[in-house]
C-alpha cells in the first residue's frame, strides 16, 4: 500500500494488526508497556517567502501572549482547523480535492538540476526551508485516513500529509497578506490559551 505521508502510520497499524496474530506474548506484553508515542513529527517543505512572511504574525502574536509562538504553532492551529472542516463536511472528498486542487501549486513547479533548485513556471527560484511539526499521531492517521480514501474518487491522486500541510499554511498566509483574514491574531491567541490549559 502506498504511503500517504513520511511517517506511513497506516502501514504502521497494518503491520501491527498483522503481526499481533504471529507475535509472541513477550512481544505482545513489551508492545503494551512501551505502548507507541502518540506525538509523531513531520517535516514541510515550504516556500521561503511564506515562512519569512509568517514570522512577523507569530512575532505579532507572541508579543500579545506573552510567550513564543512559532510557524509549527501556527501549522498546527491551522491543520486542527483543517480536521475539524473534514468532520463537519461529513467529509465531502469532492469538494476538499476541489479546494486543495485549485490551491496546490506543486504541479506547476519544476526542477532544475542544472542549478539544483527549483524554478516556477516563469523561470523563477523558489526558495523553500523545512519546518517541523509535531502532532498527535490520531491526527496524522486521520490525515492519512483522508488521503487512503481520495484514492476511491481520485486513483493516483498526487497528495500526500506533507502537501496538504504545505497548501493550507501558504493559502492562509496568502489570505492573510490580502487582509482577508479577520480577526486571526485573537482566535490563534484563544487557540494557543486552550493548548495550555
Amino acid at each position: 500500500m502506498r504511503a500517504y505521508s513520511q511517517l506511513n502510520i497506516i502501514g504502521e497499524e497494518l503491520d501491527r494488526i498483522e503481526g499481533a496474530y504471529n507475535d509472541s506474548f513477550l512481544s505482545k506484553f513489551i508492545d503494551r508497556i512501551i505502548g507507541i508515542d502518540n506525538k509523531v513529527f513531520l517535516s514541510i517543505s515550504m516556500p521561503s517567502v511564506i515562512v519569512i512572511r509568517s514570522k512577523t504574525l507569530c512575532y505579532d502574536i507572541t508579543k500579545d501572549i506573552k510567550m513564543k509562538f512559532t510557524q509549527a504553532h501556527l501549522l498546527s492551529a491551522l491543520y486542527e482547523d483543517f480536521l475539524l472542516y473534514l468532520r463537519k463536511s461529513n467529509n465531502n472528498l469532492h469538494e476538499i480535492y476541489n479546494w486543495l486542487i485549485v490551491r496546490d501549486t506543486s504541479s506547476v513547479k519544476i526542477n532544475d538540476y542544472s542549478f539544483n533548485n527549483e524554478v516556477d513556471r516563469k523561470g523563477e527560484c523558489v526558495d523553500r526551508c523545512l519546518i517541523k511539526i509535531g502532532m498527535d499521531r490520531e491526527d496524522a492517521l486521520r490525515g492519512e485516513n483522508f488521503l487512503l480514501d481520495l484514492e476511491d474518487f481520485y486513483p493516483g491522486h498526487h497528495f500526500t500529509l506533507e502537501l496538504i500541510l504545505e497548501i493550507i499554511f501558504t493559502d492562509f498566509i496568502n489570505e492573510y497578506k490580502q487582509g482577508n483574514v479577520k480577526c486571526i491574531a485573537q482566535k490563534l491567541i484563544k487557540f494557543t490559551e486552550s493548548k495550555r490549559q
